[in-house]
């Protein structure tokens, strides 16, 4: 899915966020033209966290491989 839509030029970059352990399995399974439009990595758990709290994790995540 994400292939498709960055090969019909959906989307210009991309903010991955995951669970340490899922991230290195996302790394692995992304094609390059996935991986080159992805501008920042936020390797945590969000899940359950109040939305404010979610944007206070995303904001300012300008780079890949910020934790």
């Amino acid at each position: 899915m994400l292939y498709t839509a960055a090969n019909r030029g959906d989307y210009a970059q991309l903010v991955i966020a995951a669970p340490p352990m899922i991230m290195g399995d996302l790394r692995k399974a992304m094609h390059k033209e996935v991986s080159d439009k992805v501008v920042a990595e936020i390797s945590k758990d969000l899940t359950n966290m109040p939305p404010l709290e979610i944007e206070r994790n995303i904001v300012g995540k300008p780079r890949k491989g910020l934790n």
